[in-house]
């Protein structure tokens, strides 16, 4: 079983870059097929959406892709990092961990010792896990735009003094969750 699911797992692993791919092909058909005239703008696909019945169904069916792929590879991953000891496994990890640890300046050092259950995380601390995302934004939004965002706020507060504050370690702001889903969230967010 573990095999099977595992082979799923990693024949589907590129599977986000075709999708995205593919995507800015349409767009860019989308485009060229609406060439804008005179002073008329570029028409872009979120503009015909309303318009066109069949962008409306494309994106209801990568909707209903997007949450069927998620859902399945977190099945999956709860699966296999149920069993840590399979060495067929190690890849897949703990996903949150190995982010923190993969991104720069992350300070995944600097990120409490986690309990998990396969996928699961007993200790998922939203506020921790936001300004991870923050950190990982501001990155790319260094390193895409050469600019720095404005600064994050946490209950009105900037994230540091939050974190020096220590309002992030009462019993009342963490609980059991899938720790990535709720990071990608957040950085889709704040990107």
């Amino acid at each position: 079983f573990q095999e099977c699911i595992l082979a799923i797992f990693a024949r589907h692993r590129g599977m986000l870059g075709q999708i995205a791919r593919g995507l800015r092909e349409f767009q860019q058909e989308i485009s060229e097929s609406f060439l804008p005239v005179a002073d008329l703008k570029m028409t872009r696909l979120a503009d015909i959406y309303a318009t066109v019945p069949a962008v409306q169904k494309i994106e209801r069916t990568l909707d209903e892709f997007f949450t069927i792929r998620t859902t399945l590879r977190l099945l999956i991953a709860h699966c296999l990092q149920l069993n840590p000891e399979d060495p067929n496994t190690s890849e897949i990890g703990h996903a949150m961990h190995e982010l923190m640890q993969r991104i720069p300046n992350s300070g995944g050092a600097e990120m409490p010792q986690v309990r998990q259950v396969g996928a699961i995380c007993l200790d998922t601390r939203p506020s921790l896990i936001l300004i991870e995302a923050y950190r990982h934004a501001q990155f790319m939004c260094r390193r895409r735009f050469d600019k720095d965002p404005p600064e994050l706020m946490v209950n009105g507060m900037p994230a540091r003094e939050f974190l020096a504050a220590g309002f992030d370690t009462h019993v009342d702001n963490h609980f059991p969750y899938v720790d990535i889903h709720l990071y990608f969230v957040f950085f889709e967010v704040l990107k």
